[in-house]
């Protein structure tokens, strides 16, 4: 771009200090596949239009800060039954969040049987009706019953509320110290919303499924560190004086990773197979042959870590399955495509959910 009398002033300066921000961010992924090299590119934009940050990246700053430091120590291996068994004492899972799931698989069911099972646990129905009569919304008239919501603003996006809000509820009573909680609850709802945007691409059946096994991709990660804080910061630092990525690190010192722990978390609590697949495969390279949850949800991780929505513990974009990419059959542009459309509601629905709080 040359300047011009009377254009803007040249961006190449922007461009670059934005392309120095990416370099960090991109750094563990493949910049050669096509894939990659278009969310690339549409990160490059937004981060050139943002305005100019002070200091450096949270990346950055997270890698700098091991410097001159001492190597980390060797983590104990664990255990994952073990850990099941002995360490983790999970949270009841509401009774509403079992019939959501209900209404979700069933391809016969309705909006009105949505309205209905929320509208029969209260705190749920106070807290969505909060939410959506927010500032995030711009409905002329208020909204005063869960039928309306639902009628208005249609079951998917009334399902992401509904599930987002019961699990920001479930896992934000206890303090999470190496976690940014409203990073984490922003990149869970990306990936759900950009993982269901794949599956809607694809014509996959149900891509509600699709959005709750993105929603809780990260669901071990987050137990782990809330039960094991000293473990699950000693394999952070690994990870960046490593260089490699969290689950790899997760893979090398303990035999498992957080996806396999998230699934098998799922399944003692009786989720569908296919939610537990999802999050125990998003990180395998091929897969269950049977589902094809882990791959919308692999690439959506992908996507929501390439534009820099939130942070489950690690920024930076992991290396591509080509298994699950190839499963999708897309092209780049459509990722692109996905990510600009859903770009305004994923934030609106993130700012609604966790900025007007969860009681």
């Amino acid at each position: 771009m040359t300047e011009t009398r009377g254009s803007f002033p040249r961006r190449d300066a922007a461009a670059e200090e934005s392309g120095k921000r990416l370099a960090a961010r991109f750094r563990l992924s493949n910049l050669d596949h096509p894939a990659i090299k278009a969310l690339y590119q549409l990160a490059l934009e937004r981060e050139t239009r943002r305005p100019p940050r002070q200091g450096i990246s949270p990346i950055e700053a997270a890698e700098q800060g091991t410097q001159g430091k001492p190597p980390v120590r060797d983590v104990s291996p664990l255990a994952p039954l073990e850990l099941l068994v002995q360490e983790i004492r999970l949270p009841a899972l509401p009774q509403v969040m079992m019939e959501l799931m209900e209404v979700i698989n069933d391809p016969m069911s309705s909006a009105q049987d949505l309205a209905r099972v929320i509208a029969r646990d209260a705190a749920l129905s106070s807290n969505l009706l909060r939410i959506v009569n927010s500032a995030y919304y711009t409905f002329p008239l208020p909204i005063d019953t869960v039928q309306r919501a639902v009628a208005l603003m249609g079951t998917r996006e009334i399902t992401a509320i509904a599930f987002s809000a019961s699990f920001v509820k479930m896992f934000n009573r206890a303090p999470v110290e190496s976690i940014r909680m409203e990073e984490f609850w922003k990149h869970s709802i990306a990936c759900g919303m950009m993982a269901r945007g794949l599956a809607v691409r694809c014509e996959m059946p149900n891509p509600e499924r699709h959005f709750l096994s993105g929603l809780l991709h990260d669901l071990g990660r987050l137990v782990l560190a809330a039960h094991l804080p000293e473990w699950t910061v000693s394999l952070f630092e690994a990870g960046r004086e490593r260089s490699m990525p969290l689950y790899q690190v997760e893979m090398e010192f303990c035999g498992f990773d957080h996806g396999r722990l998230g699934g098998m978390l799922l399944k003692k609590w009786d989720f569908p197979s296919t939610l537990v697949a999802a999050l125990s495969n998003h990180h395998q390279d091929q897969g269950d042959p049977d589902f094809d949850e882990p791959a919308t949800v692999h690439m959506a991780d992908m996507m929501a870590k390439a534009l820099g929505l939130g942070s489950s513990g690690d920024e930076r974009v992991p290396p591509i399955h080509s298994g699950h990419w190839e499963r999708l059959k897309l092209a780049p542009e459509d990722l692109v495509k996905i990510a600009v459309d859903l770009d305004g509601e994923i934030e609106r629905n993130f700012c609604s959910i966790v900025g007007v709080g969860v009681q």
